[in-house]
């Protein structure tokens, strides 16, 4: 991912947040998220709640291996690299499940932006000038 992309998932991640102080770090519950998540339609429509537990213990640890998963004293709170692997995971899940046929980054990067639109942190440009 390029270093707009990553902005772009610290930014929604912070609009996530009831309100924080600067100073605070960002962790944001999983159970306020599933309200985002059920807004933008992705939970109820592409997964439910069984299936974003299992993403959102992909996305807390940093291997893959069951054996290496650490305990976290705040299982539920994301920061914002444990967000973008919780994207990545119900990226991959919707993927799987509705057997896209293209390559699975395309449809990342499409689903990044729809996020993204739905959080209000990508807007797009309309150039008034540009000729038909």
């Amino acid at each position: 991912m390029c270093l707009s992309d990553h902005r772009l998932i610290e930014q929604t991640l912070d609009s996530c947040q009831l309100k924080r102080m600067r100073s605070a770090t960002v962790k944001v519950d999983l159970r306020w998220l599933c309200n985002h998540l059920t807004r933008w339609q992705l939970l109820g429509r592409d997964f439910n709640l069984q299936e974003l537990a299992l993403i959102a213990v992909f996305a807390k640890q940093t291997t893959t291996d069951p054996e290496a998963f650490v305990l976290h004293p705040q299982p539920l709170e994301y920061n914002y690299a444990e967000f973008e692997r919780l994207l990545l995971g119900m990226a991959y899940h919707i993927f799987i499940a509705k057997k896209k046929p293209r390559k699975f980054e395309e449809y990342l990067g499409e689903m990044l932006d729809t996020i993204f639109r739905k959080a209000q942190v990508l807007v797009e440009v309309v150039n008034e000038n540009m000729d038909d």
